[in-house]
């Protein structure tokens, strides 16, 4: 009885979204890293960073993966989140673009430590969608470890609103292929007992959204066809 309560309640979904957002309030950094996706998001408040002196030169990992949303055919990410950076008044020059034809977060992440390497920087700042920055930060902080540069996480609203995720399909979607996502990466990149409270947590989001999608479908009300005689 208390789990159906809990479940039927809805009360506590808001938190499943939250909690995979770990953006906080910036300070001046160095750099801004803008993870590639969302092209329109990230480079736009990147460069409103940079425009605000808050951070002092753009680093865009390259990549070959097509831009999201894929309004410039075959563009690729890097090229497209250059090209708004510099339409929205950023100078060439302190645009960079880190090596790597990354293909995920965490090869995001290893581009990053091996600029590092060569151009050490003493802060960062990491942008990229609300509820990624969980995944993002374990990527980041494995990739690293041991390094003296500081990391910010800043945030930038996912499409689907956090409070209603799990109203629409493209909110559903999106908070559940990163809780499995994050599962997969904090078991391979994270501490060892983090990643079993994770994939509990996980199991709880896919019964409780498959559960309220059932719900929905059982209220729709439903046509019965006329039998021909």
């Amino acid at each position: 009885m208390l789990i159906t309560a809990v479940l039927s309640s809805h009360w506590w979904l808001p938190s499943i979204a939250t909690f995979l957002d770990v953006s906080e309030p910036l300070q001046p950094a160095d750099a801004v890293l803008i993870l590639p996706g969302s092209e329109d998001a990230r480079p736009e408040m990147a460069a409103d960073l940079i425009l605000a002196g808050i951070a002092r030169i753009a680093l865009i990992p390259e990549t070959s993966l097509p831009s999201d949303p894929p309004s410039v055919p075959a563009a690729a990410s890097t090229t497209r989140t250059r090209n708004i950076l510099r339409r929205r008044g950023v100078p060439e020059a302190h645009i960079i673009v880190i090596g790597g034809h990354s293909r995920s977060t965490y090869g995001d992440a290893e581009s990053l430590a091996r600029y590092l390497q060569t151009s050490p920087l003493s802060n960062v700042i990491v942008v990229t969608n609300a509820w990624h920055t969980r995944r993002a930060r374990v990527a980041i902080q494995h990739a690293l470890a041991g390094s003296p540069t500081k990391v910010q996480f800043g945030s930038v609203p996912n499409r689907a609103g956090t409070n209603r995720w799990w109203i629409d399909q493209a909110g559903r979607n999106g908070i559940l292929t990163e809780w499995v996502k994050l599962v997969c990466y904090v078991a391979i990149y994270g501490d060892g007992w983090r990643w079993c409270v994770v994939l509990a947590l996980t199991c709880v989001t896919i019964a409780a959204a498959r559960r309220y999608a059932n719900q929905c479908r059982a209220k729709e009300p439903k046509h019965v066809g006329v039998r021909n005689k």
